[in-house]
């Protein structure tokens, strides 16, 4: 059974409407939908911060309101043909023996995203590196700057400020491309500050969970890895279904081992790995060696600051009130679906000339239904917001989409990322 709130349909569900619907009271779990406008001094570094341009997140409070059950295919006709702006509740008085198919998720989730050759200076970095290590006997400044980071049964590491170890023009070009990279396709403006560790003999992250950091978790590994000395050394990610291990994973006729349970990652030189920080995830303990040349060598950190990023004609005041619209029609039926939490990302293509969307594109996805007395399949969840989503900003053939944005005043197309996010 799926759940609507009822609010959309009035205060009372009629006679007959009652003969296929119970009804049932519950508080609407907070789903916020946050947005920040562009943030355009600076490049979004670390010292950069968003500023507002006149539209607030959107960030529903929790309220109590009526609900009704209903079945999965009418759960489908609400999302696929807008009944709820429209409130209607026809919908609801049909043959419940008549078949419809699942809603299709327009996206998958993605929770672990590798990116290979990341950085053309990746090289430069690592010899910077082996320089400083390169005579052990040598007494330099630079070899002094580690630290010794160990927290008994969680943490062993040695690390520092990458910011503090490299010269400024080197630094600027690693952040820059990942902040570049964090604008086009995660929309996050920012990261934190850039961690560079090494480990050697004994050193290891154990599971743990660091999502207040930032929505998406960054690796660049600087290691040999193909030349590599030691044993370990992997990024590990909890594999979804562990998460759901009794209704994903289990068999009463099939055990599992590691690889069923926990994603390997491993850090191939120059291979940028981005990951959601809300997976227990950790490092595989290394062994083998106590050389820092020939240790795990990795740059890391977290992308910050989910905003809308503008590429072309308009800028981001002149989007500003069409943005502004379109997300608060997007929240006014999200809010009534059941909840979920994580991160859409898309890019919106919008004609200079009309200021019509032309062109939705997926790019990053953690978005996961929350568990609840709802009894929605994730996967349905999702798909209905994605569906609500794309009919509000691209239309469908039956309703048009009435988004528009100003036409930019040279008529060039403009593209805006566009992160969602749910909490």
């Amino acid at each position: 059974m799926f759940i609507v709130a009822e609010r959309y349909w009035g205060n009372r569900v009629d006679a007959s409407t009652q003969q296929i619907v119970s009804m049932s009271q519950r508080m609407i779990e907070k789903c916020c939908l946050q947005t920040y406008a562009a943030s355009h001094f600076g490049r979004g570094r670390v010292s950069a911060h968003s500023k507002s341009l006149g539209f607030a997140p959107w960030c529903p409070s929790s309220q109590y309101s009526s609900w009704v059950k209903i079945s999965a295919k009418t759960f489908s006709k609400l999302i696929t043909t807008s009944v709820m702006r429209k409130h209607d509740v026809s919908v609801l008085i049909e043959d419940e023996d008549e078949e419809e198919p699942p809603l299709e998720q327009l996206s998958l989730a993605q929770h672990v995203i590798t990116v290979e050759k990341f950085l053309p200076e990746a090289q430069i970095l690592r010899d910077v590196f082996d320089k400083r290590f390169d005579n052990p006997r040598d007494i330099s400044p630079e070899r002094f700057m580690w630290d010794y980071w160990h927290v008994p049964d969680q943490y062993t590491l040695i690390r520092t400020q990458a910011q503090v170890y490299f010269s400024s023009a080197l630094y600027d070009r690693l952040e820059d491309a990942l902040i570049s990279y964090g604008e086009s396709v995660l929309g996050c403006r920012g990261i934190t500050p850039i961690w560079m560790s090494y480990y050697v003999d004994g050193c290891v992250q154990e599971l743990h969970c660091d999502n207040p950091h930032g929505p998406f978790a960054f690796v660049l590994s600087l290691t040999d890895w193909d030349a590599r000395k030691f044993r370990g050394g992997e990024t590990m990610i909890l594999h979804p279904g562990v998460l759901d291990y009794w209704g994903s994973l289990y068999s009463s006729q099939q055990g599992l081992e590691q690889q069923q349970l926990v994603q390997l990652v491993e850090p191939k030189f120059n291979r940028l790995t981005v990951f959601d920080p809300r997976f227990p995830h950790g490092v595989k303990a290394v062994s083998g060696t106590r050389d820092p040349r020939e240790a795990r060598l990795v740059l890391h950190g977290w992308f910050t600051e989910p905003t809308p990023f503008f590429r072309g004609g308009l800028s981001a005041d002149e989007a500003a009130s069409a943005l502004d619209d379109a997300m608060g029609d997007i929240m006014e039926i999200l809010q009534d679906l059941p909840p979920a939490t994580g991160i859409l990302t898309i890019r919106l293509e919008v004609n200079g000339t009309t200021g019509e969307i032309t062109k939705l594109e997926w790019l990053a996805d953690t978005l996961i239904a929350t568990p609840g007395p709802h009894g929605v399949p994730s996967d349905q969840v999702r798909a209905g917001m994605q569906q609500v989503i794309s009919e509000t900003l691209l239309g469908s053939a039956d309703s048009p989409s009435n988004i528009r944005f100003p036409p930019s005043k040279d008529g060039t197309n403009t593209e805006i990322t566009l992160p969602i996010v749910f909490e």
